[in-house]
């Protein structure tokens, strides 16, 4: 029993220096992570990354814009599987899309959305 206490002790204490040590390291690391990337310098990325400089703009007005871009995953030009669209409105604006696609995702940074089924309740029921 003395012995368990003890070695839990020793464990404890380990366990305390070891992040004292790790501690001033972390700091340092976030430290430079926020300033390189409040100076825009190259951060090491994960897979393809397109800046908002570089959509190409679709649709602007007084209520809203839709920006578009395409990414390639493979690296080769002329291969873009994937076509993004970016639609920021104003607050209190209505979006109205004439087709939903089956695999169109919708992510809301701010606000909220309700999405509705008009057209389709309405064939179902016709």
């Amino acid at each position: 029993s003395l012995s368990l206490s003890l070695s839990l002790y020793l464990q404890k204490a380990m366990l305390k220096k070891a992040v004292l040590l790790l501690l001033p390291f972390l700091i340092l690391s976030l430290f430079f992570l926020i300033n390189a990337t409040a100076l825009n310098e190259n951060v090491p990325i994960v897979g393809p990354m397109v800046k908002k400089d570089q959509r190409k703009s679709l649709v602007s007005t007084d209520y809203g814009q839709i920006s578009a871009v395409d990414i390639s995953t493979d690296g080769e030009r002329g291969s873009y599987p994937y076509h993004l669209q970016f639609i920021k409105l104003e607050p209190d604006a209505l979006f109205l899309p004439v087709v939903l696609h089956v695999d169109m995702v919708f992510y809301v940074h701010t606000g909220t959305v309700s999405l509705s089924l008009i057209g389709l309740l309405m064939f179902c029921e016709g």
